[in-house]
């Protein structure tokens, strides 16, 4: 190697080992590989997409299998929580924490056990009224007998004694508490009090006294819903009667009396302390003064000046705080708050009442707010008024009230007309800030890298925190304007009804978003409670340090020092409930005059609500958003479903709408007086799922079935205008909607609208079997229009209904069908003869498969058997008209003309001498439609062709029917027995050795088994037979007619295939007028393009004779081709030498018709050729049977017949003997139970100048009953033996 080249080599060498070079296969295939990856995400992300069945993209909200708690939880007691220096700072912190504690606990059981069930007193599930107003004995014994529960007003409140001892139990408690906390405030704030002089004298404990305002608002609550539950006090009153006649005869109920005293005792408390509806007003009259001790309530209470003035400031602050949100864009607190406030100024004058006169001032705040908050919605169906509430528990006497208490109805019905101008705007406003929020809280919660992290986990407290400020105005703006309506017993406004729809859905929209976050809340949470606490001590912890420098502390700063210290440290630990209680107790202690400034208490303030809203965040959407009030409005469900049916674009509303609706749930399942606590529940969702049906399902259901219906129409009848693109809704909307759960039910509109299509046209199908296949093409419009997967309706043998006829009718009919159809030989279909028809009714090979599965495999050989009798009755007629002696003698004359001639002609039938036959046939006359009598003996012919084109396919449809039940066989040269499987030790080894009494100890199957095992035995060997074998039913018929017809009685029918080229020229005819008859429209002409059944009668015929030789010796169709050859060839010469252009044109038109001629010659060559070899496989079989002559035998009688003739053609041939009867074609004996032979047509006569033309035949159904036709005697081949 040169050094050139090994320099060239070294540099190529150094080019591949470049280390710095990537490897391309490497890159190629991590880069393939990536790929992959993505495409394989995104393929999971769509199975994900695609099984979901939820609106988020976290579990069903619904339907949580595992919820997530997110409020802190520690195990930590509350008197372990609060441990200071400072032993009277402790104790006061103690007790009023306690005290709150209590008061929630009182709060949630009330909210919990009692609201729901005292709602649901007496109220039914059935379709009678609400209540227990004009219940008699009868209900009871009514119920019973339809199944439902009602039970009467006594067994009801009997029932519900227990519950109702829990609730006085309940409020014995409220009212110790209350006033327990009365005395411990009034111990605190007194002038005896050092605490108070040297601390407390500064410090406003208004968490306290939120308390208890919240415990008087639940007993408030309860009042109002026994006093709107007419009910309760109906059934009452009649416990009570049914007790006095207890009491009044003990015995007869087997009441002992000390007992019954007791009882009625407890009764008594009952009803003073609950049911008398002076629930909250027993709490205010109480004696509020200490229960162990001399100090009375006077001393300690109403005479106590400095709490006077404590409990003064505090309503008043809670009334300028409460008063300045009411109605703006976002209200920071529920509206029961000012129900409390209402109670706190009750108590507050109830204590006071004695030793100081009333506010007017802040008695007309208070009664002002009602033009801002006209009403509050307590629980269900119970409202609070503050008008009521101030005359009932509070009443003052002053002017400048506004309004006015005689004014105060007309006013509440201003305001709601003013409500009622105004609420759509304003859903509208609160559509848009929700749909902000919503945006916000999806896309802005996302931390990038350079995010400051305190910043983001701020803002996502702000979207928390601005999702349930929402979710609060809304829920009053709803409440506020149903319970107007329903308290005023106003008509709602159809305008406001979406409003009100829209806001039940914005409710639904906010918690479920706040489900869809709920990974993040929960990730996060924690970061937001420890943000809040920080702010907290960041405020604190200067006051802390201030008082820490401090040289000679006061007592005061002291106690503050030690509230500082005890706060920071709950703000150390998880802000539980209790810590939270305590806490606030603390930082008001820790807040003194001049400690802290006003912004900075306005930031605790704050800081201290947000805390306690990020802590309980949970509770408070679920009780935000529910939408549980929907269950006193069922009514306008109907309304909101019809403004969702007529808006199809806002169908995804439904889910949350029913979302909505499910909140009922929990207070329908509350019931205490029936024992069925579903049964509310049950009855409630069936009222909703009619309401869904019967204004959205079953009007879609119909909508898409008319869409449907008027689309196919269009197309049949070519008529566009049916298809209304303009006005139609776009109903695949709802279609497309993905399932959504209601209760324990799945509510999926695209199966329902299936499943009710698939009903229909299954049911339509049945009623017009005919129209199925025009709904099968609705099936496939439906996929296309809807994407509905529609069940085929799978109908035994539907499709061979489309014209009204099967094989037994068929064959009861035979010779009405052969008449009335035409046949094509290579598609095997039957057409129905056209007479100006705009349908026709087609028979195939599928509708005969189908019939016979229907029928079953034994109608073949009955077909058969018709086919048979119908033939005989044909070859009858047959006979007669080769008899009669003008066909006869004009036969014989065409014989010896062709066999004397037959060099001459080059051994080809005169084309002309079969015009001429034609022309001498029609001068023996016709028939009123202008047929001949070759046109009849045609048809007859064309008749027999039929017939026996209808037993072809009749096997045909037999052998795919066999094809298509032996798939399912999985091999049939394998001659398993199933029989012997089933036998006892079959699959044992050793079996085979053991003896009779061993085997008896043999497992066995029962003798079922071994019947089904057998039977199905049976039914393999019969498919495997038949599908093997299969009967030559053609081989059938040729034999059993050929020793008849080849016998020595019936000499004149050999004369046969002398007659076929006048047949055939003029079937050729008759064909091209039925051809032009296609192009033609109107007329009464019959029109068709195919009528094998012609070439299959010929051919069938000449088999039976036995002269297929004969007339193959005639060369007839090389004859017609030759003549029409030179016909056409003179034509187009003559047409050559003319100028005139009206014989040219004449011409060409002769020249045309020559050429259909000629082509349709050349149509019935191939047709009689392709029918000839249907009988190819006879002619051993016939021969070896030893019936009939054979052409030998044929050329003998012609030259018997033509000595009988005698003379030259021109000569009168002389009479025949007498044909003999058709009676000497014999029956075949019927094959099983062969129903009775159909009425023969008419015979036609076929005396010179007789009108002798076959009758048309009647429609299908409508045959007149004819005499029946004498059967023949047996043949000597018997049918029935061979099938």
């Amino acid at each position: 190697m040169s050094a050139a080249e090994e320099k060239a080599r070294a540099e190529v060498d150094a080019f591949f080992d470049d280390a710095d070079m990537p490897d391309a296969p490497a890159e190629d295939l991590v880069g393939e590989m990536a790929r992959f990856v993505k495409t394989y995400e995104k393929t999971l992300h769509d199975m994900q997409e695609a099984v979901s069945e939820t609106m988020s993209e976290t579990w069903d909200a619904m339907n949580d299998p595992i919820m997530l708690l997110m409020a802190p939880y520690d195990r930590d007691v509350l008197m372990k929580m609060i441990s200071t220096d400072n032993q009277q700072l402790n104790k006061v912190v103690k007790v009023f924490a306690a005290l709150r504690q209590e008061i929630d606990v009182l709060e949630l059981e009330a909210e919990r056990k009692f609201y729901a069930p005292l709602t649901m007193f007496g109220h039914t599930s059935t379709d009678d009224e609400d209540d227990l107003d004009g219940y008699d004995d009868d209900d009871e014994t009514t119920a019973q007998k339809e199944g439902k529960t009602k039970d009467s007003p006594e067994v009801q409140m009997g029932k519900f004694l227990p519950f109702l001892q829990d609730l006085c139990n309940l409020v014995n408690r409220a009212y110790d508490v209350t006033r327990n906390l009365i005395n411990q405030i009034a111990c605190l704030y007194h002038q005896l009090q050092n605490l108070h002089s040297a601390t407390f004298k500064n410090v406003h404990l208004e968490c306290v006294y939120e308390s208890l305002g919240k415990l008087l608002r639940v007993l408030l609550t309860l009042d109002t819903i026994i006093a709107d539950n007419a009910n309760i006090q109906r059934a009452w009153s009649l416990y009570k009667r049914m007790i006095k006649y207890v009491r009044s005869n003990p015995d007869r109920y087997d009441a002992d009396d000390e007992r019954l005293r007791v009882f009625e005792g407890l009764l008594l408390q009952l009803e003073q302390r609950v049911l008398s509806g002076r629930i909250l007003a027993g709490c205010l009259h109480q004696d509020m003064g200490l229960v162990r001790g001399t100090t009375a309530s006077k001393t300690l209470v109403s005479g106590n000046k400095i709490m006077y003035d404590e409990f003064t400031f505090i309503v008043t602050t809670l009334q300028k705080r409460y008063t300045m949100e009411l109605n703006e864009t976002v209200e920071s607190f529920s509206r029961n708050k000012l129900v409390e406030l209402a109670c706190l100024y009750a108590i507050y004058r109830r204590l006071f009442e004695a030793t100081s006169k009333p506010d007017k001032k802040l008695y007309r705040k208070l009664w002002d707010t009602q033009q801002k908050i006209p009403i509050v919605h307590l629980y269900g169906r119970s409202i609070w008024f503050m008008a009521d509430f101030l005359v009932r528990y509070a009443p003052l006497e002053t002017s400048g009230l506004k309004p006015k208490p005689a004014k105060v109805e007309s006013t509440r019905r201003d305001l709601l007309r003013k409500m009622d101008l105004t609420f759509q705007d304003e859903t509208e406003a609160m559509y848009l800030n929700v749909c902000m929020w919503m945006v916000r809280i999806e896309s802005e919660l996302v931390a990038t890298e350079r995010s400051n992290i305190s910043a983001v986990v701020n803002a996502r407290a702000k979207l928390l925190l601005r999702g349930i400020l929402l979710a609060n105005k809304i829920r009053n703006m709803v409440l506020a304007m149903l319970n107007m309506h329903l308290a005023l017993r106003e008509a709602f406004v159809s305008r406001n009804i979406r409003a009100i729809s829209v806001c039940v859905e914005m409710l639904k929209a906010i918690q479920f978003t706040y489900h869809r976050r709920s990974k993040m809340i929960a990730e996060n949470i924690s970061h937001m409670l420890g943000q809040t606490t920080f702010t907290l001590k960041r405020i604190f912890h200067p006051i802390k340090k201030k008082l820490e420098k401090a040289r000679r502390p006061n007592a005061e700063q002291l106690d503050v020092l030690a509230s500082t210290n005890l706060g920071l440290q709950l703000l150390d630990c998880t802000p539980t409930a209790d810590r939270r209680n305590a806490l606030e107790i603390v930082l008001s202690i820790a807040q003194l005059k001049n400690m802290l400034r006003q912004k900075h208490q306005d930031e605790v303030r704050y800081q201290l609500w947000k805390l306690n809203l990020l802590a309980d965040w949970q509770k408070i959407v679920r009780s935000t958003c529910s939408c549980d009030f929907l269950y006193w409005v069922t009514d306008l469900v109907p309304a909101f479903l019809d403004d969702v049916w007529q808006n199809p674009d806002q169908v995804n509303r439904m889910q949350y709408l029913f979302a909505g609706l499910r909140d009922c749930a929990p207070m329908l399942r509350s019931v205490e007086h029936q024992e069925n606590k579903t049964e509310f529940l049950n009855a409630f969702k069936a009222e909703l799922m009619g309401y869904l049906e019967g204004r959205i399902l079953d009007p879609l259901c119909r909508q898409v079935e008319t869409n449907l219906r008027l689309h196919i129409h269009s197309v049949v009848l070519a008529q566009a205008s049916l298809r209304r693109k303009g006005d139609v809704k776009d109903l695949s909307r709802f279609i497309q909607l993905k399932p959504f759960n209601f209760f324990d039910e799945i509510v999926d509109i695209r199966n329902y609208v299936t499943h009710y299509l698939d009903t229909m046209f299954y049911n339509l199908t049945t009623v017009t079997l005919h129209d199925w296949r025009i709904y099968a093409e609705m099936r496939n419009l439906a996929h296309e229009m809807y994407g509905l997967d529609m069940t085929e309706v799978h109908l035994p043998g539907h499709s061979h209904y489309q014209d009204g006829l099967d094989v037994l009718e068929i064959m009861r009919n035979i010779h009405i069908f052969v008449a009335r159809y035409a046949y094509n030989m290579n598609t095997q279909i039957f057409v129905e003869r056209a007479f100006d028809q705009k349908h026709l009714h087609t028979i195939n090979v599928d509708h005969i498969t189908n019939s016979i599965r229907t029928h079953g495999a034994g109608i073949m050989d009955t077909t058969v058997n018709f086919t048979y009798q119908f033939l005989v009755r044909k070859f009858s007629i047959f006979s007669e008209f080769l008899f009669d002696d003008h066909i006869k003698s004009r036969l014989m004359k065409d014989i010896r003309f062709f066999k004397n001639e037959r060099e001459k002609l080059d051994n080809k039938f005169p084309y002309v001498r079969a015009e001429k036959f034609n022309r001498a046939i029609r001068k023996l006359g016709v028939t009123d439609e202008g047929a001949t009598f070759l046109d009849q003996f045609r048809q007859q012919i064309t008749e027999i062709g039929n017939a026996l084109a209808y037993v072809r396919m009749v096997r045909s449809g037999g052998l795919q029917q066999c094809s298509d039940s032996i798939r399912f066989v999985p091999d049939l040269s394998e001659n398993v027995s199933f029989k012997e499987s089933v036998s006892a030790g079959a699959g044992i080894d050793g079996a085979d050795e053991l003896d009779e009494k061993q085997r008896e100890m043999l497992p066995e199957l029962s003798a079922e088994t071994k019947a089904a095992a057998a039977n199905l035995d049976n039914v393999l060997q019969d498919l495997s037979k038949n599908f093997a074998e299969g009967t030559e039913y053609f081989q059938v018929l040729v034999n059993v007619f050929q020793a008849v017809f080849r016998g020595e009685k019936q000499q004149h029918l050999r004369n046969f295939y002398i007659i076929t080229p006048p047949l055939m020229l003029n079937f050729v005819e008759r064909t091209l007028q039925q051809k032009e008859a296609l192009r033609k429209k109107g007329g009464r002409a019959e029109a068709a393009f195919s009528d094998d059944g012609f070439a299959l009668g010929v051919a069938y015929i000449l088999r039976l004779l036995d002269q297929d030789e004969l007339f193959d010796s005639l060369h007839w169709f090389d004859s017609a081709n030759d003549v029409l050859d030179q016909r056409l060839a003179a034509l187009s010469k003559q047409a050559a030498g003319t100028r005139n252009n009206e014989d040219k044109q004449h011409m060409q038109l002769s020249a045309k018709r020559l050429a259909k001629t000629k082509h349709e010659f050349e149509l019935l060559f191939y047709s009689l050729s392709g029918a000839r070899i249907f009988f190819n496989d006879t002619l051993s079989k016939a021969k070896s049977s030893g019936g009939g002559g054979d052409g030998n035998d044929g050329g003998g009688e012609e030259k018997k017949e033509e000595s009988t003739a005698g003379g030259d053609g021109g000569g009168a041939v002389p009479a025949a003997p007498p044909a003999p009867p058709a009676g000497n074609v014999p029956a075949a004996p019927p094959v099983g139970n062969v129903p009775p032979a159909p009425p023969a047509p008419p015979v036609a006569s076929f005396d010179a100048g007789a009108s002798a033309g076959i009758p048309p035949a009647p429609p299908l159904g409508t045959v007149p009953p004819a005499p029946p036709v004498p059967m023949a005697p047996p043949l000597p081949g018997d049918i029935g033996g061979i099938i």
